[in-house]
C-alpha cells in the first residue's frame, strides 16, 4: 500500500480503526474464499466469530486504478496486496518486477538520485501537508466569498479549485514560504464562525456517533450469538464423535463375543465327536 500511495499521491486505505481498515481492504481487494486463500477459515478471529464476513465482494482494485497507474505498477501493487500470504509477492521477488525494469529506471546508486528540492528549502511531507492545509483554507475563503455574492455552488467550487491550484503552483515554483497567509478572523468568518454551521456539524457528529454505537452494539450481539452457535456446533460434533466411538466399540466387542462363542461351540463339537468314536470303538 506504500507503493500505491507513492504512485497515487494519497493513501489507498484510510480506515480509522482496525475493523474499518479491514472493511476497506475487503471492499477493494474482495473477500477471501477457500479458493483464493486456503485455510483462511482457521484464522483465530474468524474461528471465534470476532470477525465475520457477511457478504462476498469481488475485487475492484484493477477497475478502480487501471486508469491511474501504469500496467506494470498496477500488476506489482496487485501482487503485493495479495490476501493469501503464501501467494503474496516477497520483497526480493518484487525487485524483479517489470515495474522496476521499465523507464524511467532508478539509478544503481541511491546517491545518484540527488536531493529533492524546491526553491526555498527541502521538500518535506510535514511541511507540504501544512502548506496544503493553508491553501485549502485560503481557497475556502474564496469559495465562501463567491457564495456571498450570489454565485452557485458549482461556480463557487470552481473558484475554490482555481484558488487552491494557483497557490500550490506558486509554492512549487517559489518554495514553501510562498502563498498567502490566512488571517484567523477570515477563517472565523467564513469557515468555522457561523453558529448555525457549527450547530449543524455538532448535530451531524452526534447522529454519526449514535449510529456508530448502535452498529458496534449490533456487531457485538451478533458476535456473541455466533460464538454461542459455534460452541453448540462443537459440542454437537463432540457428542456425535463420542456416540460413534461407543457404537464402534460395542460392535467390536459383539464381534469378539460371537467369535469366542463359535470357537467354544466348535470345540464342544470336537469333544462330542471324539467321545462317540471312543464308545463305538469300545
Amino acid at each position: 500500500c506504500i507503493l500505491a500511495e507513492l504512485v497515487l499521491g494519497k493513501p489507498m486505505f484510510t480506515g480509522k480503526t482496525e475493523m474499518d481498515q479491514l472493511q476497506l481492504i475487503f471492499d477493494l481487494l474482495g473477500t477471501p474464499t477457500p479458493e483464493t486463500w486456503d485455510g483462511f477459515q482457521d484464522l483465530k478471529h474468524l474461528r471465534t466469530g470476532l470477525v465475520t464476513i457477511e457478504n462476498q465482494r469481488r475485487p475492484k482494485l484493477r477497475d478502480k486504478y487501471q486508469s491511474k497507474m501504469s500496467g506494470p505498477a498496477l500488476n506489482l501493487v496487485e501482487k503485493l496486496l495479495e490476501l493469501d500470504p503464501q501467494k503474496r509477492l516477497t520483497a526480493s521477488r518484487a525487485l524483479n518486477s517489470r515495474y522496476f525494469l521499465s523507464d524511467p529506471k532508478a539509478p544503481d546508486r541511491p546517491e545518484d538520485l540527488g536531493p529533492l528540492l524546491v526553491a526555498g528549502g527541502h521538500f518535506h511531507e510535514f511541511q507540504t501537508k501544512k502548506k496544503r492545509r493553508e491553501a485549502k483554507q485560503a481557497a475556502e475563503v474564496t469559495r465562501q466569498a463567491a457564495l456571498e455574492v450570489g454565485k452557485t455552488d458549482k461556480e463557487a467550487q470552481a473558484e475554490f479549485d482555481a484558488a487552491y491550484r494557483e497557490i500550490m503552483e506558486k509554492v512549487a515554483k517559489e518554495g514553501l514560504n510562498a502563498g498567502p497567509k490566512v488571517e484567523k478572523r477570515d477563517m472565523d468568518k467564513h469557515a468555522v464562525g457561523e453558529p448555525e454551521d457549527k450547530a449543524r456539524r455538532d448535530k451531524s457528529e452526534r447522529k454519526r456517533s449514535s449510529r456508530d454505537k448502535e452498529r458496534d452494539s449490533r456487531r457485538e450481539r451478533k458476535t456473541s450469538r455466533d460464538v454461542r452457535k459455534d460452541e453448540k456446533r462443537r459440542e454437537g460434533r463432540d457428542r456425535d464423535r463420542d456416540r460413534s466411538t461407543r457404537r464402534k466399540s460395542e460392535t467390536e466387542d459383539g464381534e469378539k463375543r460371537r467369535k469366542r462363542r463359535r470357537e467354544d461351540e466348535a470345540a464342544a463339537s470336537r469333544v462330542k465327536a471324539e467321545s462317540q468314536r471312543d464308545v463305538v470303538a469300545t
